[in-house]
């Protein structure tokens, strides 16, 4: 039987191999503002988890959350193992005139918290379809700076009409595709249940506007 964080493991590498091929195609999707990233905040606001916070964007790659947060938080820290990420992300914060962020390069896998001080140092720890906190270890190190709440953001399902159209006449199979993941979301909610954590699951639904 498979367990939990193997779940987890046994998607980390396709996933981190998604996004060093997809980085091109994506940076301008991640300065983007769109209607799901607004739903998010949306969320996050009537929670009370942005307005006033010290906030950490976990892999935050080019700033697609961790810079609107910024219009409501008091600070936000945004981490990523790509300096080149964080640069379009100082880049985009800077036309926006938002100067409450911090960049830092890092590998979430090999960091030590207490050398950096930041155990249980942020108010609000936030990772959206990020490898690096697919693993318990990963998960444990998110709890230990975090001294209110954590989110995972994670897509668990998404069509893409002209492959089912394709699918019909074809006998095409799809790849792993980190944008249609429900078995993470199972591992990370069962993973945080073990550790006696009370894990809340809110689900988002976006409708596209493309058609075929």
């Amino acid at each position: 039987m498979v367990s939990y964080e193997q779940q987890l493991k046994t998607q980390d590498a396709a996933q981190k191999e998604h996004w060093k091929q997809a980085w091109e195609s994506y940076r301008q999707q991640e300065t983007d503002e769109h209607d799901g990233i607004e739903g998010v905040i949306k969320k996050l606001i009537e929670k009370g988890m942005l307005s006033g916070q010290k906030i950490l964007d976990i892999g935050g790659g080019a700033g697609r959350y961790a810079i609107p947060f910024s219009e409501y938080a008091q600070d936000v820290t945004i981490t990523d193992i790509s300096p080149r990420a964080l640069a379009y992300a100082r880049r985009y914060a800077e036309k926006k005139g938002r100067q409450n962020i911090q960049y830092v390069t890092l590998d979430w896998d090999k960091i030590n918290i207490s050398m950096l001080g930041w155990e249980r140092h942020f108010d609000f720890v936030f990772a959206s379809r990020c490898p690096a906190v697919r693993s318990r270890q990963g998960i444990d190190k998110m709890s230990a700076v975090s001294k209110g709440w954590c989110q995972i953001n994670q897509l668990i399902h998404m069509e893409d009409t002209v492959f089912e159209k394709v699918k019909t006449r074809f006998p095409v199979q799809p790849g792993y595709d980190p944008h249609n993941d429900r078995a993470a979301l199972q591992a990370f909610f069962n993973i945080l249940w073990e550790q006696k954590f009370d894990p809340e699951i809110t689900y988002l639904h976006q409708t596209g506007c493309h058609s075929v």
